[in-house]
């Protein structure tokens, strides 16, 4: 979700070529999708394809395109589309074009270890996704155990911390997101109480956990601690409880579905209270949830300003111009897009340890600055968090949030 994203650097350029070499699946094109690799062969349990088969590379791709988060999920997947047509304008990889086999996830565990086992049979040359803690930790042995390099946002840190050494993260982990804003909410904002409202979920349980943390470490105080269901509407109970403490901040860690609710309910009930929330309700989705009521909400996110590089200049223009409207989440896919196959090149074959060992060589560029993952597949660095600010129907850059030592 993903900017310093572990040790950014603001101004790095990639060179891109224009023009566009197929059509997108959303937003008035077509994306490619195949169900499997053309001209793979089986080494050792392992799909591989030799660089110069000719034969096209396809890499696979796992996240909501409809549902709760299908904004988020199609818009990065237009980031990966938005890339890969680059790449094959310019020839793709030693003359393959890449195409990209994209399954709806539709962000539920179950689903995403039915489109795992979907990707590896298909023997894809890597994943993208999926897009959070809750649908990528299960599918982490099924792409282990198949050799497939896998780069995704999940910020929980046991996505890195179980040993699987194939998966990336892309962006900083829970401690950063959570930590960073635990700290800032107490020192910046000056809140001196907080009430958590969480989805029980991997990343939002996750993020929530790590805020408690840092915020009670800062001074702070936690009112109390609860859990929602997902797919509930109604939390006015929970919220006249969480009145009754008279917190400073309400904190919640969950997706934009449940927090364009809550929102709306608290501002219903009365509550003027500060309501922060992490990268999953960054974008347009919430906004629209919570209507007049998501005003003046803060959201912590791993991506910099559009506007704050050339990079991101150069890349949310070209975007714009293919998609109608800026990017909030496809910076990230059109990163993960750049790693992978920048990875295959330096291994010359899709073969899944190569790419791997590549990825964990030396440093590769996005437009959101350079990756470099620890041996665990973490990202190297720590990583700020940029602070947003709902003004006027928009997510606007107010702040950052630099790591804790």
């Amino acid at each position: 979700m993903a900017p310093r994203i572990g040790i950014v650097r603001i101004g790095l350029i990639l060179v891109l070529t224009a023009a566009l070499a197929f059509a997108l699946a959303a937003c008035g094109g077509s994306t490619t999708t195949t169900s499997g690799a053309p001209g793979t062969t089986t080494a050792g349990g392992v799909a591989t394809t030799s660089a110069s088969s000719g034969e096209p590379i396809t890499i696979g791709f796992s996240g909501p395109l409809t549902g709760n988060g299908a904004s988020v999920g199609q818009d990065y997947l237009n980031g990966v589309n938005l890339y890969l047509d680059k790449i094959n304008a310019a020839g793709g990889i030693d003359g393959r074009q890449v195409t990209v086999m994209a399954e709806d996830d539709v962000m539920d565990p179950k689903n995403s270890t039915t489109v795992a086992q979907k990707l590896v049979d298909a023997k894809v040359a890597g994943v993208i996704g999926p897009l959070t803690s809750g649908t990528a930790i299960p599918t982490l042995k099924i792409y282990g155990d198949a050799n497939i390099p896998q780069l995704t946002p999940a910020s929980n840190p046991d996505v890195t911390a179980q040993g699987f050494g194939h998966v990336f993260r892309v962006d900083p982990d829970d401690f950063a997101q959570g930590g960073n804003i635990g700290y800032y909410v107490y020192s910046k904002l000056g809140a001196k109480k907080a009430a958590i409202i969480h989805d029980k979920q991997a990343f939002g349980q996750g993020v929530a956990e790590q805020f408690q943390k840092a915020f009670e470490a800062a001074g702070g105080t936690t009112t109390s601690v609860n859990g929602i269901t997902p797919g509930d509407v109604d939390f006015r109970s929970v919220l006249t409880k969480v009145a009754s403490e008279n917190p400073d901040v309400i904190y919640y860690g969950g997706v934009a579905a449940e927090a364009g609710l809550i929102v709306k309910q608290m501002r219903e009930a009365g509550m003027k209270q500060i309501f922060f929330g992490p990268d999953q309700i960054y974008g347009p989705e919430f906004i629209k949830i919570g209507g007049a009521a998501a005003e003046g909400t803060y959201i912590s996110y791993q991506g910099a300003p559009l506007d704050s590089s050339p990079a991101l200049k150069a890349f949310t223009e070209e975007f714009k111009a293919k998609f109608g409207a800026e990017p909030f989440t496809g910076q990230f896919g059109y990163d993960s897009a750049i790693l992978l196959t920048e990875a295959i090149k330096k291994a010359g074959s899709t073969d899944g340890k190569a790419v791997i060992d590549a990825l964990h060589a030396g440093e590769i560029p996005g437009v959101l600055g350079v990756y470099k993952f620890e041996s665990n597949g973490a990202l190297a660095g720590g990583g700020t968090i940029y602070v947003y600010q709902v003004k006027d129907g928009k997510d606007v850059f107010v702040d950052t949030s630099e790591p804790q030592k």
